[in-house]
């Protein structure tokens, strides 16, 4: 009896396992043809082969996509830009729009970092005035460092503080740090300090000691002398050199209006 008892409860048992092992092999199918119905398993591969810098196995998946999303054109539109397809890459979002499908914000970072790239700020700043008139997204903040980022990657820095000043919101610590690394970059020294007594105004733990490194205050009397020496130049360079200063002047009025607000100005 006892023999007979342990059989038939090992016979359950097994028959329980089988059970639930089938329950969840048809689990993993059903969840495996989900995948493979929404396209996920073929954006998988695209996201693989551009990955690998295979982009013509890439084209080659997304050409026998049935359907395409934002996310399978996103990983296109990326990827083509980090293998060194800059160019490409803004051509394949312009297909976008013959798709039948809109880009979203997050495109668009993607799209100033490639015109940064590519030194095409034309093209970049025609792209962020249809982001709103044409596609109705609303510039966050996020967008606005991107295009300063474009713009200094170009080494326009003064296109990129005019952008600026034209911000229709306070413009973040991260757009003053991001003016303030490309001036590094292209040696604009001046401009670089300027952004940095700003930076150190509003949040000075994002400043480390290499940006407080040669950071002077920038006085009225020097910008005076700076004017003087001007005189008896040549008037080109005088014309170069009197623009850095207004937009240096004009730096300076917003880091005087900086500390002289409290904290809630900053966020009106």
């Amino acid at each position: 009896m006892v023999v007979s008892q342990v059989t038939n409860d090992f016979k359950q048992n097994e028959e329980s396992v089988e059970v639930a092992e089938g329950n969840q092999s048809r689990n993993t199918i059903e969840e495996l043809d989900g995948f493979c119905a929404e396209g996920k398993l073929k954006e998988a591969i695209l996201e693989m082969y551009s990955k690998c810098g295979s982009m013509d196995d890439a084209f080659t998946v997304f050409d026998q996509m049935l359907k395409r999303n934002l996310t399978s054109w996103d990983i296109m539109i990326s990827r083509l830009a980090k293998n060194g397809l800059e160019e490409d890459s803004v051509e394949f979002f312009a297909e976008i729009n013959r798709s039948g499908l809109k880009p979203d914000g997050q495109m668009f970072i993607g799209l100033f970092s490639v015109c940064g790239v590519l030194g095409d700020i034309v093209e970049g700043m025609l792209h962020f005035k249809s982001m709103s008139k044409d596609y109705g997204i609303t510039a966050s903040m996020e967008h606005y460092v991107s295009v300063v980022a474009m713009l200094g990657s170009a080494g326009c820095l003064d296109e990129a503080l005019e952008f600026i000043e034209q911000m229709p919101i306070e413009p973040g610590v991260e757009i003053w740090e991001t003016l303030m690394n490309f001036c590094r970059i292209h040696g604009h020294t001046v401009l670089r300090d300027c952004c940095a007594e700003l930076i150190e105004l509003l949040d000075s733990s994002r400043l480390n000691e290499q940006s407080r490194v040669g950071l002077l205050p920038i006085k009225a009397s020097d910008l005076a002398g700076d004017k003087k020496k001007l005189s008896g130049q040549n008037p080109q360079d005088v014309w170069s050199r009197s623009t850095s200063i207004e937009r240096v002047t004009d730096l300076t009025l917003i880091m005087k209006r900086y500390t002289h607000c409290s904290g809630g100005c900053r966020n009106r």
